[in-house]
C-alpha cells in the first residue's frame, strides 16, 4: 500500500465519501448551527423571510435528540430543517 492510499485508509477513505453523511449527522449539525445563530443573534430564513430565533430547546426522544425552535413572532414550533442562516448577514455591519 502506497504513502497516498495508507493516508486515505487512516482518515476513512476519499474525501467525498467523508463528505457523506447521514441524515442523523446533518440534523446534528443543523442543530449546532441553530444553536449559534441564537447565541449570537445571527438571523435565520424561514419561509423567504428574516427572523430570528427566540426559543431553542433540546430534548431526548428515542435514544437521540430533538429540538423545537421558535421564531420571534411565531407561536408554533418550526421545523429545524426548514430554517437555514441568513446567507446577506454581515456581522461587521450591525454596530456601526
Amino acid at each position: 500500500m502506497g504513502d497516498a492510499e495508507q493516508h486515505q485508509a487512516s482518515d476513512g477513505g476519499s474525501a467525498a465519501a467523508s463528505e457523506a453523511q447521514t441524515p442523523a449527522q446533518l440534523l446534528q449539525r443543523q442543530y449546532r448551527v441553530l444553536l449559534h445563530a441564537l447565541q449570537t443573534g445571527h438571523p435565520v430564513i424561514y419561509q423567504q423571510r428574516q427572523r430570528f430565533i427566540h426559543t431553542l430547546s433540546f430534548h431526548s426522544s428515542g435514544g437521540g435528540v430533538e429540538a423545537d425552535v421558535y421564531l420571534a413572532g411565531q407561536p408554533d414550533t418550526i421545523p429545524p430543517m426548514e430554517i437555514t442562516l441568513d446567507p446577506n448577514y454581515r456581522k461587521d455591519y450591525a454596530f456601526k
